[in-house]
């Protein structure tokens, strides 16, 4: 969900500043948001176990006298991803329409029927061109504020429950910058191939390149506060349970794994202030945090 939240977000702020320049960044970056977005629907399922069973969980019909927990942020999850997932699949039908009508007009035989299909009314008339520019204008300004909704939810699936370690009220922003981290690094992990195997050089240029890892930068700081905050709050809350965790969080069993985490997510993307690494490729690329 994390990495499917940055598709969404780039391609409406793009639209809503005016960026057409960028179309093909706005283009992929949904793409990565609708696949991600449909293999995260997944982990529930697989989570479950026996996933050809798994309607018995579900409360209607109620012949297995299940009901729903509405105060449980599982039930939230149903509809916010849901929610996320239509306005995701509108939002890149709307935007990919002219782009249908292209590929239709250029196409023939069975191809031009199949593209068809998904358009059956385009014309390209300025009347069909303001009611698109106005439906797309719509839906970027819905995802924008979606985002960070859908993942505040999310993250109340483990911030609700009194658990020493976990129930903070600081996973939903935490979460968000955390989602917004990482899937800006799946978006500059896929275009480096992206733009070499198809040869769109032109299109997805360094430059761009460069101002996502300049966008990089400030997220890798958000969530190396978040990380400072949380021990800081474990030690001023007064709770020896609470303490305890983080230091065994950070000096025991896991303190490998743990000092991994902040220096993938916190230290090494701190190279990006330098020139050098935001316009190397083989930095972008390579870079051990993601």
């Amino acid at each position: 969900m994390g990495i499917a939240h940055f598709g969404t977000l780039i391609s409406a702020i793009l639209y809503l500043f005016r960026a057409p320049r960028l179309t093909a960044i706005a283009r992929s970056a949904e793409a990565m948001n609708v696949f991600a977005v449909m293999t995260a629907w997944l982990f529930p399922l697989i989570h479950h176990g026996r996933v050809w069973v798994v309607y018995w969980i579900l409360p209607y019909p109620n012949q297995g006298n299940l009901w729903p927990n509405f105060q449980s942020p599982l039930v939230f999850d149903v509809p916010a991803v849901s929610t996320y997932l239509t306005v995701s699949l509108l939002f890149r039908y709307t935007g990919m329409i002219p782009d249908l009508a292209v590929v239709r007009d250029r196409s023939t035989g069975v191809r031009r029927k199949s593209y068809g299909f998904f358009i059956p009314n385009w014309s390209n008339t300025s009347q069909q061109w303001r009611h698109h520019g106005a439906a797309y204008l719509f839906f970027a300004a819905l995802a924008t504020p979606l985002v960070v909704s859908v993942h505040s939810v999310v993250s109340w699936d483990f911030a609700f429950p009194v658990v020493p370690g976990r129930h903070s009220t600081i996973f939903a922003p935490y979460s968000v910058a955390g989602a917004i981290h990482s899937g800006l690094a799946m978006v500059i992990t896929l275009f480096i191939p992206l733009r070499r195997i198809y040869r769109v050089e032109h299109f997805i240029t360094v430059h761009i390149l460069e101002q996502l890892a300049k966008t990089l930068l400030p997220t890798g700081l958000i969530v190396g506060y978040a990380y400072v905050v949380e021990f800081f709050m474990a030690w001023y809350s007064g709770s020896a349970t609470e303490y305890d965790l983080f230091l065994w969080r950070a000096f025991g069993n896991y303190r490998v794994t743990f000092w991994i985490m902040v220096l993938c997510n916190t230290v090494l993307p701190s190279v990006f202030f330098f020139k050098k690494a935001r316009t190397g490729l083989p930095w972008l690329f390579r870079s051990p945090w993601r």
